[in-house]
């Protein structure tokens, strides 16, 4: 099921939609305000650093 957050544009939320589910939920989580794909895709590249992979999984309990 496809999830829509408030404020992204078409790009953003089509990209949002492909991504894994652990980060969409850390996204939504964190309130962060992504609107564009080039944010969403900054944010995504830093949270899948071995550092933001950590926390990652720290924060979903995994």
């Amino acid at each position: 099921m496809e999830k829509q957050i408030p404020g992204m544009d078409r790009a953003a939320q089509s990209y949002f939609n492909t991504l894994p589910v652990i980060l969409q939920e850390q996204i939504i989580q964190s309130g962060a305000k992504l609107c564009t794909k080039a944010q969403l895709e900054s944010y995504c590249k830093n949270a899948l650093t071995p550092a933001g992979w950590k926390n990652l999984q720290e924060s979903s309990g995994q």
